[in-house]
């Protein structure tokens, strides 16, 4: 699925032309499947194996600004990873990295994760990251085996080797009934009052 010519078509582009119905969203998701399927992988997944299979050459940690960025050196891609960050938010943010590797122009560019405003290129690279590191039809499994609930995204998070919000956010996707996450933090200032924001790290309400 490697496809490191500039001038051709990403998946996600060739996949578009194929079935123009597919929402962006859709797209990347049936990409992601693929990749699992040709992998092998079962959950928790090898993230340096799936990022391999998307050209990247090395995965090396650094202490940068940003969580992320995926850099383009003469022997291949490299994806430079916060150091700071836990394991299970640097598992994911490989697989975000990974992600700007299905879309259109990302030989030509250097990517970053970083915080702010969210395009639309990082929306479906957090997309890709999710379908990657919650692989659809086992999470859902295990989904309806432990429950709905902060118990049980504790326990899947632990499963699946990823942060208790990243599996709060797949919960809530994946559960078959309407669904609400809240995500709760500290105000430190005036200003962020009536935010509903409390603890100094967020913490996902299901």
């Amino acid at each position: 699925m490697k496809n490191s010519d500039p001038n051709q078509l990403s998946l996600f582009e060739l996949l578009k032309l194929r079935d123009p119905r597919l929402s962006d969203r859709e797209a990347v998701r049936v990409i992601c499947e693929q990749l699992l399927v040709e992998s092998g992988v079962v959950a928790p997944v090898n993230v340096g194996l799936l990022a391999s299979m998307r050209g990247i050459v090395r995965i090396e940690e650094h202490p940068q600004v940003h969580a992320g960025m995926l850099v383009h050196q003469p022997d291949g891609m490299v994806a430079h990873i916060r150091s700071g960050d836990s394991p299970a938010r640097r598992r994911f943010t490989i697989l975000h990295e990974a992600g700007h590797t299905l879309l259109p122009g990302y030989i030509e560019t250097m990517h970053y994760r970083c915080a702010g405003p969210r395009t639309l290129e990082e929306q479906l690279c957090d997309v890709a990251a999710s379908e990657l590191l919650f692989p659809r039809q086992s999470f859902r499994r295990d989904l309806a085996a432990t429950g709905f609930g902060n118990e049980a995204a504790s326990f899947l998070a632990e499963q699946y080797e990823a942060s208790m919000e990243a599996t709060a956010v797949r919960s809530v996707d994946l559960w078959p009934d309407a669904a609400l996450l809240l995500v709760l933090q500290r105000a430190h200032k005036p200003a962020d009052a009536g935010q509903g924001q409390v603890g100094d790290q967020p913490v996902p309400e299901l």
